[in-house]
């Protein structure tokens, strides 16, 4: 893989994956360097033996990763070795040698064979074209590599190196930044300047801190969303015109989306050494898209401490019954020694009930007495 300053859009074994030699093991061998009828007939074509050898490795690895190598002797030895052994046994590796005109013959003759074509200078343009509008719809270099990938796939045009697609994909994304961040400053007043300075300049204890913004409230706790509260203030001017000014540049959501992740990945350090057109681009798509989590953020909390609330009276409700229930069990041997007093014959017929009632109360307050009847009415 390339070590340069290009854009990177492929991971090691990304890149590996697609433009890595394939490393057949010996089984794959078997399948991948069998030729078909058509292809032993297009091989008998080649004069030397070097050439059919060549021959069957390229057709290989183009049936295999659908792109073409720059073979040579060292890095495809035990593929060759194996060709040897199985078609040409009496043939020495030390004999191989083929021209760059015989190699890329081949390759045009295995391309036409599977229907596919190369990737001709005509196509760049057309080919820009459409990497410039897929950064519109998603600045992801990985998002446009693969969509530009299956662009070839379905038209069946070999994939051109690596790094015309990282020119390719890094030019359309610059371009798609420039734009947006050019628009961006034509719009913003003074005002709206100093605050986005603000967050960059802004020491890490200020509220206006970008470090301190960029971290999520940890739990529900009233000092994690007081602060969440505080960096929605802070937030609310720049948010009224991002939400304005992404819309009119018509960004979509992931755009959005990938330039706020830029601020989170990135130190403010390194924004702080960005230039202007890129640091505002990716620090309003991180307001914007902050200031939507704020929010989220905050409905969360409200939701959380509803719930909590619900979940206490729940079990509230569950002990004040069963506490009902123990009492009401208590007091019924009480109500019993109430009921006795009517059969009691030391009571003379003639007591007022006045007097009757208060030896009642003396055996059961009398707040008690209606919740025992209420459970009562309930139980019995």
């Amino acid at each position: 893989m390339e070590r340069d300053n290009r854009l990177k859009v492929l991971n090691e074994n990304e890149y590996n994956e697609l433009y890595g030699y394939p490393g057949f093991s010996i089984e794959e061998r078997s399948v991948f360097f069998s030729l078909s009828d058509s292809e032993v007939e297009e091989r008998d074509k080649l004069r030397s033996v070097s050439a059919k050898i060549f021959f069957i490795l390229q057709t290989g690895y183009f049936t295999a990763k659908r792109i073409f190598f720059t073979l040579d002797a060292e890095n495809s030895k035990d593929d060759i070795l194996f060709i040897i052994d199985r078609y040409y046994p009496d043939f020495s590796m030390d004999n191989l040698s083929v021209t760059g005109r015989v190699r890329l013959f081949q390759q045009k003759t295995i391309a036409d064979m599977s229907g596919y074509r190369v990737f001709r200078t005509p196509e760049r343009k057309l080919f820009a074209e459409r990497a410039a509008y897929l950064a519109k719809i998603h600045s992801n270099p990985a998002y446009i590599f693969n969509e530009l990938k299956n662009y070839l796939d379905n038209e069946k045009i070999i994939l051109p190196v690596y790094s015309f697609f990282q020119d390719v994909i890094g030019k359309a994304i610059s371009d798609e930044i420039k734009r947006c961040g050019e628009y961006i400053i034509k719009k913003m007043n003074k005002s709206l300047t100093e605050k986005m300075e603000d967050f960059l300049s802004a020491e890490d204890n200020s509220l206006y801190s970008l470090t301190l913004i960029k971290k999520e409230p940890v739990n529900f706790t009233n000092t994690e969303i007081m602060q969440e509260v505080k960096k929605r203030q802070s937030l609310k001017p720049l948010y009224s015109f991002a939400d304005k000014v992404l819309k009119e540049l018509e960004l979509s959501s992931e755009s959005i989306k990938y330039y706020s992740s830029l601020v989170s990945y990135y130190s403010v350090y390194k924004l702080k050494r960005t230039n202007s057109i890129t640091a505002y681009l990716y620090l309003l798509c991180f307001v914007h898209n902050r200031f939507q989590q704020c929010n989220d953020n905050l409905i969360n909390s409200f939701i959380y401490h509803v719930n909590g609330y619900f979940s206490d009276a729940d079990k509230y409700a569950v002990q004040a019954i069963f506490e009902q229930k123990i009492s009401g069990s208590k007091n019924l041997k009480k109500a019993g020694q109430i009921l006795e007093l009517f059969l009691d014959d030391k009571i003379s017929g003639d007591t007022a009930f006045s007097e009757i009632k208060q030896k009642a109360f003396s055996i059961l307050e009398k707040d008690e007495i209606p919740r025992l009847t209420d459970f009562m009415k309930k139980t019995l």
